[in-house]
């Protein structure tokens, strides 16, 4: 509610010019972050047995209703690239950009170990593709200044930043801070480029490409880049790359989802067909955080039925409760709230 001090007697002309500068209430803005997307491999195969509208289909369900829908793209979108030199290259069409946006994302981060599986080439071809569907990229750039600078998206009148970064070195490619390539999650590169978002943006969102695959416990790696990010200003960061479900954490009052899993994606192996899509609604200096379950079946993420859903939520109240946070299950989904601002001055609140 505004404070506008000790008014006192005002005459009414007064009380009027009062009211007229009087900031309106923020309008609330609903992000939804999930994991891993692929378009390649398995997952083109389905595409092109049912089609590209069978994976928007199946994607809009979770993407619908946010202001900004968020995901990490596992794989270039080029086409005549020469292939990088590594066991598994992706390689997805460069109509998946449009695929993307049409099943709801927003943005994309790019900061991953297989962003350049196509050479640099193939990495501008993905950012120009996203570009002309206005799909915003983030985590990359053309040089490594452009890769840690934020992308600010606004929102209901909100400036939303955007931060990638992945831990993992440019595969099949040097690295060269003059040319494309991903951020690098060095602790002091991750805190300038927090700093600088955090005087430009209202909410700050980190996201991380870190952790070892299929392990559900995170790392102490994960858990010291996570607080590097908070402590320089950043409001909520989300991970990926394990390509199943870790826990999630409060530091500071800020909200850590170390892993969502894969959302779109051609795994087999045990729990990697089992994820989660966060959505987080910032109100003024306040969020709720909801973790919806997912299942993937042949590649696409749809909602499981409920004893799947409530397997899902138990096994991550237990990753939850085992980094010292609570979260409350109610129909079907996990909620926890926290704070956009506040809460650095005091001890971590995990």
């Amino acid at each position: 509610m505004p404070r506008f001090g000790r008014i006192g007697a005002l005459s009414g002309a007064a009380l009027a010019c009062v009211a007229a500068v009087v900031v309106p209430p923020q309008r609330p803005v609903t992000v939804v972050a999930v994991g891993d997307v692929l378009l390649d491999r398995g997952v083109g195969e389905r595409i092109e047995r049912s089609g590209k509208d069978a994976l928007v289909e199946a994607v809009l369900p979770f993407t619908r209703g946010a202001d900004l829908a968020v995901c990490n793209l596992e794989c270039p979108l080029a086409s005549g690239s020469p292939s990088a030199l590594k066991p598994i290259v992706f390689g997805g069409p460069p109509a998946g950009a449009r695929w993307l946006r049409e099943a709801g994302f927003d943005a994309a981060s790019l900061a991953n170990n297989h962003a350049l599986d196509q050479g640099r080439a193939g990495l501008l071809q993905t950012m120009a593709a996203l570009d002309r569907e206005g799909v915003a990229y983030f985590g990359a750039g053309a040089t490594q200044a452009e890769a840690c600078r934020a992308r600010i998206v606004r929102c209901n009148g909100r400036r939303l930043a955007l931060l990638g970064f992945t831990v993992f070195p440019d595969e099949g490619a040097f690295f060269d801070l003059r040319h494309a390539g991903t951020a690098r999650a060095d602790p002091q590169a991750v805190r300038r480029a927090v700093h600088q978002a955090r005087a430009r943006a209202d909410v700050v969102i980190v996201a991380f490409h870190w952790g070892r695959e299929y392990q559900a416990l995170t790392s102490p790696a994960q858990r010291e880049l996570a607080r590097v990010a908070i402590d320089a200003g950043a409001d909520l960061v989300v991970g990926h790359h394990p390509h199943v479900i870790q826990g999630a954490q409060l530091y500071r009052g800020r909200l850590i989802a170390y892993s969502l899993g894969n959302f779109i994606f051609d795994q087999h192996r045990r729990g990697a067909d089992r994820a989660l899509a966060l959505r987080v609604t910032f109100v003024g200096d306040e969020a709720a955080a909801t973790f919806a379950p997912v299942q993937i079946a042949d590649c696409f993420p749809r909602k499981p039925d409920d004893e799947a859903a409530q397997s899902i939520l138990a096994h991550f109240r237990t990753l939850c409760e085992g980094l010292g946070t609570r979260v409350a299950v109610n129909g079907g989904a996990a909620t926890v709230s926290f704070a956009t601002r506040g809460h650095r001055d005091g001890a971590d609140d995990y």
